[in-house]
């Protein structure tokens, strides 16, 4: 993140690498630099889904919850 460190997407693109590789402290931690920087809906799709692979699925619900209300395109995702 030297190179681009305000930048929300390269934290989500990092947050997403993170996950898939079950990293999921990491992905959090990249995902929660989101908040800090932008109210970026993928940051609560992501992290709901990091949530759910923790079986945390009242955090995952609140999460998703809130993508779809920045970005109701989530909605269908979700189904």
């Amino acid at each position: 993140m030297k190179l681009l460190p305000n930048d929300p997407y390269a934290y989500n693109g990092r947050g997403i690498i993170y996950l898939e590789r079950r990293q999921f402290d990491q992905a959090l931690a990249d995902f929660a630099q989101l908040f800090i920087l932008s109210g970026f809906a993928p940051a609560f799709y992501n992290r709901g889904k990091v949530y759910g692979e923790l079986n945390r699925p009242d955090k995952a619900l609140a999460d998703h919850s809130q993508a779809i209300r920045l970005n109701p395109r989530y909605a269908k995702r979700l189904q």
